[in-house]
């Protein structure tokens, strides 16, 4: 998968749980890219000693609730976009 595919297949997981509709792929491929840009996305390595499916919570709970933010990290995880190591 290249990257863009990485992007695109996390961003169409991160779009529902986003509230509203206003520039919604826009915002989701926004939060996919900080993913990447973390590390915690595959093809990554994350600096933030956590196993990844917790620092995507964490790192997404800055943008959005944490229920929701639980939620896309465990849709990552079993999708298997996740980095090496996500527990």
């Amino acid at each position: 998968m290249t990257r863009q595919d990485v992007l695109a297949a996390a961003a169409a997981i991160i779009a529902p749980h986003l509230d509203g509709s206003f520039r919604l792929a826009d915002r989701a491929m926004g939060c996919a890219t900080d993913l990447a840009d973390c590390g915690l996305l595959n093809g990554g390595r994350s600096p933030i000693a956590l196993p990844a499916r917790e620092a995507v919570a964490n790192t997404l709970q800055a943008r959005m609730s944490w229920g929701p933010a639980e939620a896309v990290a465990r849709e990552l995880y079993e999708a298997g976009l996740l980095s090496g190591g996500a527990s």
